[in-house]
Formats: C-alpha cells, structure tokens, sequence
C-alpha cells in the first residue's frame, strides 16, 4: 500500500509540475532561451518525451533522496540541498560530457550544446517542484 501511495503521489507531483512548470509557465522557453528545441520535445515529440521525463525525473529525484535517507535527513531544507547539489552534478556532468563532443543531431546534443548550463537551472525548479509536490501529497496522506 506505502508504495502504491508513493507511486501515485509521484505521479501526480510529476504531472502538475511539468504541465505548470512547462507548459503554462513556459519555463524551459525562458531559461533555455530555446524555443524551438523545448517546442521539439515538449509540444511534437509530447507522446515519447513526456514518458521519458517521468523516468528521467524519478532517477534525478530518487538519487537525492536516497542520499537524504542514507544520512538521514529529516528537513526538506537539507533535502532541498541535497536534490540541487545532486542535480547540479548530474545535469552539470552529463552538459559537460555531451559538450566535449561536436553536435551531434541528438536532441540532448543540441540540448547541452545550444542550451549549455542554463538547463541546470531549469532541472533544479522541475526537480524542487516535483519534490515539493510530493512531499507534500505524503504528508497528506499520512495524516488522513
């Protein structure tokens, strides 16, 4: 049950963020300044990148949170640290990589490439949104 718990606040948290943080707020648009490569992902390319943003965000929120557990943090400050911390190696190394390449005509190369670091910040707010989001449908749960 804990886990089916879990599974569908991660979901939902997931879902709400990337339909306010992508799609109302239009964030990607503005710190990428790529209209047109987060138009590719997000808006033609919706039925196969939209799943693979949920994997993508529960490895990227996962790690942090497995930390945060292994040392046994309590305050979602802290936690919060961790999942920028963690993100911003992650995201840093994984720009860092793919720019030690030519472009290539992946998406992620011409991402990291045309993009560069400012998708640092973008993964951060989609990551701290969804964790919050889901923290919060825990905590929710738990006391109903």
């Amino acid at each position: 049950m804990e886990l089916l718990t879990k599974l569908n606040a991660f979901i939902i948290a997931t879902s709400v963020t990337l339909f306010i943080v992508t799609f109302v707020l239009k964030l990607p648009h503005l710190i990428s300044n790529q209209p047109q490569l987060v138009n590719l992902y997000y808006v033609k390319n919706f039925h196969k990148n939209v799943p693979l943003d949920f994997l993508l965000i529960f490895v990227y929120l996962y790690i942090p949170l497995y930390v945060a557990s292994f040392f046994q943090i309590k305050t979602k400050v802290s936690t919060i640290a961790i999942i920028v911390l963690c993100t911003t190696l992650l995201t840093g190394g994984f720009c860092y990589y793919s720019r030690s390449f030519p472009m290539s005509s992946s998406f992620f190369s011409k991402w990291f490439h045309k993009a560069g670091y400012s998708v640092i910040v973008y993964d951060i707010i989609l990551l701290i949104c969804t964790y919050l989001i889901y923290d919060y449908l825990l905590t929710m749960t738990k006391h109903s």
